[in-house]
């Protein structure tokens, strides 16, 4: 990444090429992927440099068809080391809807980002990704913010339901297929979760 890094990262050089996304490397250095190149985590050097993703010889623009970080591979190319999610997201509502041709689905880069990806676990990320849900579903994002969890997430507490809670994160699915979390199959074990009392009358 050094290498990438003497063009991608010098902000002389940035500013003066009009290269896009600004300073990368910096990004990627404060991200998940780049704490875990730099030995700033318990599994260093598991993790994807610039290479990893863009290419070495045949990188290409973004916009490109062919290239590997062009919003149609993407997916397939975060799954080639996160294979388990890559295999629930591609069986899931936003999966099927992109497989159908809807690139205006989300891929991985819409809710993680793509050069600041944080880690999922962190409570950080876990409130902020409620609003990368809002780019798209704005009208349930509203009445979620009209909630006691949506009020609660806003003020940036963490231990309530975002919409992953409810919803899952790759696996989203619509409340008419028996393997959603919000199915009336599930409802109430995915209310049990947090409120272990929960009955039916509470879920509804």
């Amino acid at each position: 990444e050094s290498t990438c890094g003497s063009c991608h990262g010098n902000e002389a050089i940035i500013q003066k090429a009009h290269l896009p996304g600004g300073n990368v490397v910096a990004m990627y250095h404060d991200s998940i992927h780049g704490a875990k190149t730099n030995g700033k985590a318990a599994d260093a050097g598991k993790a994807p440099t610039c290479t990893g993703c863009h290419g070495a010889h045949k990188i290409r623009s973004k916009g490109d068809a062919e290239s590997r970080v062009n919003r149609e591979n993407v997916a397939l190319m975060c799954g080639s080391c996160h294979q388990q999610v890559y295999s629930r997201f591609s069986g899931s509502q936003h999966g099927t809807v992109r497989q159908a041709g809807n690139s205006a689905a989300p891929t991985c880069i819409d809710c993680h980002s793509a050069h600041r990806i944080q880690d999922s676990g962190s409570s950080k990320f876990q409130v902020s990704v409620i609003n990368e849900c809002g780019t798209c579903h704005a009208d349930l994002i509203e009445t979620y913010r009209d909630t006691y969890h949506g009020q609660v997430t806003q003020l940036g507490y963490t231990r309530v339901a975002t919409c992953s809670s409810c919803h899952g994160a790759h696996e989203v699915l619509p409340a008419s297929n028996p393997k959603s979390m919000i199915s009336p199959e599930n409802r109430v074990s995915t209310c049990r979760s947090c409120h272990p009392g929960a009955n039916a009358n509470f879920a509804a």
